[in-house]
């Protein structure tokens, strides 16, 4: 999916998840988010227990559009409410 951006520059990632198996070692639903079709290091799906903005970390991007995706890790529940992007540490 192609995403436009405000502007070009760094932004911070914030991903609405959770953790549909709280409890469980290594729970079902774990996902990587790609950006350019490169993935952010976390692992979102893990935490937390309820619906919650998890900070996926920043990126810099050299263009106003870029691509987001999503990539399944176990098979299974994965879910994602949101994706959003700003500015500093602000949350959505």
């Amino acid at each position: 999916m192609c995403w436009p951006l405000p502007a070009a520059g760094r932004w911070r990632v914030w991903v609405r998840t959770r953790n549909w198996v709280p409890g469980v070692a290594e729970p079902p639903g774990q996902f990587h988010v790609l950006i350019d079709e490169r993935p952010l290091a976390q692992v979102f799906g893990i935490a937390p227990d309820a619906w919650g903005w998890v900070d996926g970390g920043e990126i810099e991007t050299a263009t106003p559009r870029i691509s987001v995706a999503l990539r399944d890790l176990t098979g299974f529940d994965g879910r994602c409410a949101g994706i959003a992007f700003t500015r500093g540490n602000a949350r959505p």
